[in-house]
């Protein structure tokens, strides 16, 4: 099972659990011999035919980490780029002709689809958007039903038509007004979790802003909605937009506006333009999986054994072909990519959870647990654990299930204080030991996977505890290099990418590095607003008012306004609010008291 590939089999278990029909599934997407292939685990699809799969049973693939080759993620920036040139009004021709449209690797369909639909965006062309959504939604708008299996990226294509369509012909919007409602409904009724997070906000946009009916009471229900999810997830993308029509709402009602709305909306807002954040990117289309290159796993896994490229390819397949890998040119075929993970000692496949289990209920909880830990709920994240790793059952005899249920726990523990930190050290290390030998004498020469590394941001944290700063950030700096040293760039790393920098941040200024920290702060809080991470953005503020209030700071730094520094803590007060971080507003509460700033 270690090299066998199970998000078939996983994505089977879901639809068959859900109600979902393999022909209502595919329609229109692809053969009923490829998903069943798919779900026998006898082929893989290409990833976007994967996303709109899981899309279309109302779920996401972006729970799995994925790998795929160069020329595959060249593609996905590609992409990215593009869209947000389009949406910022950057656009040229020579965007679009700087690759070719058509990949070999990726289903043809949905790439056609995605370029007639942004071309028609760009031209402002509501009949070419129509065309590209029909590619795959054939009965759009008229003839669309409950009993389609429709995915979130469909849904946004139909969202941004709406958006400008209306643009144009603000008039003519009963037939929009049916569409929309229609999707909020769909949405509702289909669509869990983090798929729902990710549409439904735009959905109650759309509804809220281009549609004028007099329902206003209907309205804000789907923007409390949606706020709520935006809040529970600790969204930060657009929720500004769904703040401001509330507030509007409520002016049209004449009734009186919830000091927590505009008090949420006004330091959203102020974020934004005092560390200069724009967003025009979509967050709805944006692939949120975080990328692996096979390429470079194939590296380092031969280099940490010591072989040359022409004794991994021994037995395997020859030697041209191996490079061919190896320089992420070639996709290896399912039979070569086992054998040379087996030559290797690569426990990695394709697709890949934080858990081994062929379950997604399992994977599913995870992220619950991640969830709850984000929100410092004390407790309860600890049952959490306790009842997955019954669930897991026979799925713990992996060592990287031990692995990760163990580093919860222990670090768990840890926050609570019931565990000596000389004991939780020598725990992490012995976590790390069950898929890492000897891992702290040869750093450089491992590839890390993202348990791992959020391991080793443990120790990172463990050490600061302990009053060794120093160790700490030697550590960090060490793998901070090893993530840059990838040609996978941060936005597509998020979960790693965003611990260790908030960290680093600490780090800093233990080190008395005051204006490192200062920068790193205004560096990661556009990160934090494209990775959509509302989360991470309350320690990000607190570092420079702590700053300036205690008096560490360097005249030569101009970009901080020292004169209103209480300023950050009364937008991390709120903000904290905003995602339920109990822990956050706790202590940030206590400091403002200490030194006497009024709490807004």
């Amino acid at each position: 099972m270690k090299y066998t590939e199970v998000i078939g089999e996983i994505y089977k278990h879901t639809r068959e659990k859900k109600g979902y029909f393999k022909e209502t599934v595919i329609k229109d997407l692809i053969g009923i011999k490829i998903i069943n292939r798919f779900e026998d685990e006898e082929i893989l699809p290409d990833f976007l035919m994967i996303e709109r799969l899981y899309q279309r049973i109302g779920e996401s693939s972006d729970i799995f980490t994925i790998m795929m080759t160069s020329e595959e993620y060249d593609y996905c920036i590609w992409r990215e780029n593009l869209i947000e040139k389009i949406i910022s009004g950057k656009i040229c021709k020579s965007d679009w002709e700087s690759r070719s449209a058509k990949d070999r690797t990726i289903n043809e369909l949905l790439q056609e689809q995605f370029v007639q639909f942004w071309k028609g965006y760009d031209d402002s062309d509501a009949e070419l958007m129509k065309k590209a959504i029909r590619m795959t939604v054939p009965e759009f708008p008229d003839k669309m039903s409950m009993h389609q299996c429709i995915g979130r990226e469909e849904f946004a294509y139909m969202l941004y038509y709406i958006e400008r369509k209306l643009q144009k012909n603000p008039k003519e919007w009963m037939q929009e007004y049916e569409t929309v409602r229609f999707i909020l409904k769909y949405i509702n009724l289909n669509y869990e979790t983090q798929e729902l997070v990710r549409i439904y906000a735009r959905a109650a946009c759309v509804y809220g802003e281009l549609i004028p009916i007099d329902d206003i009471d209907d309205k804000i229900h789907h923007y409390k909605s949606a706020l709520d999810l935006q809040r529970k997830y600790a969204r930060v993308s657009g929720i500004d937009r769904l703040l401001y029509g509330l507030i509007c709402s409520y002016k049209q009602l004449e009734q009186e506006i919830p000091d927590d709305y505009q008090k949420m909306y006004e330091t959203i807002i102020a974020v934004k333009n005092e560390f200069k954040i724009t967003e025009n990117y979509a967050p709805e289309i944006k692939m949120t999986n975080e990328i692996y290159l096979l390429d470079e796993v194939f590296k380092e896994y031969r280099l940490e054994r010591g072989l040359t490229p022409a004794q991994a390819a021994e037995g395997v397949c020859d030697i041209k072909t191996y490079r061919a890998l190896e320089n992420g040119k070639r996709k290896p075929k399912r039979g070569t990519y086992q054998a040379i993970a087996e030559a290797l000692g690569i426990p990695l496949v394709k697709y890949n959870a934080d858990i081994i289990t062929n379950e997604y209920e399992h994977i599913q909880m995870l992220e619950e647990i991640k969830l709850i830990s984000r929100k410092s709920v004390k407790g309860r994240e600890q049952k959490l654990i306790d009842i997955l790793e019954q669930k897991l059952g026979v799925w713990m005899k992996y060592p990287e299930n031990r692995q990760m249920i163990d580093s919860r726990r222990d670090f768990q523990k840890f926050c609570d204080g019931n565990i000596e930190i000389d004991d939780y050290l020598d725990k992490l290390k012995n976590v790390l030991d069950m898929t890492i030998n000897n891992w702290h004498k040869d750093m450089e020469h491992h590839f890390y996977t993202r348990r791992e590394l959020v391991i080793l941001y443990y120790v990172i944290v463990a050490y600061r505890e302990k009053g060794r700063s120093d160790i700490a950030i030697k550590l960090m700096d060490k793998l901070l290099e090893y993530l840059n040293s990838s040609k996978v760039n941060c936005e597509s790393r998020m979960e790693e990418i965003a611990v260790l920098y908030i960290e680093r941040k600490n780090l800093l200024t233990d080190m008395e590095m005051y204006d490192e920290a200062i920068k790193n702060v205004y560096e990661y809080m556009k990160i934090c607003f494209k990775l959509d991470r509302g989360d991470k953005i309350v320690p990000l503020l607190i570092e420079p008012g702590w700053i300036c209030n205690e008096g560490y700071y360097q005249e030569t730094m101009e970009m901080l306004d020292k004169e209103h520094s209480e300023k950050y803590f009364q937008h991390a007060l709120c903000i904290s609010e905003m995602y339920y971080q109990d822990a956050y507003q706790k202590s940030i509460k206590e400091y403002m008291k200490s030194i006497k700033i009024s709490q807004p």
